[in-house]
């Protein structure tokens, strides 16, 4: 997923009460659960609910350093 992917999600009431589409940064939240992972800082029961819906913690196992560097 790329770093600036974004999705469309409903906030909550305004004070009008109103819902409204707001914009969420999806691609940077996803590297952060990685990095928390990485890091041994990610709550298991969120790796766990992250790994259900196919989440993969290394994202270039297959391709080396110097392939993507020359990519």
């Amino acid at each position: 997923m790329p770093t600036n992917h974004k999705v469309r999600v409903k906030s909550a009431a305004s004070a009008g009460g109103t819902d409204q589409d707001e914009e969420k940064n999806l691609g940077r939240w996803v590297n952060r659960q990685r990095s928390l992972f990485q890091s041994g800082k990610l709550k298991k029961e969120r790796q766990d609910d992250l790994e259900r819906v196919g989440l993969r913690w290394s994202v270039l196992s297959t391709t080396s350093w110097p392939q993507m560097y020359s990519a």
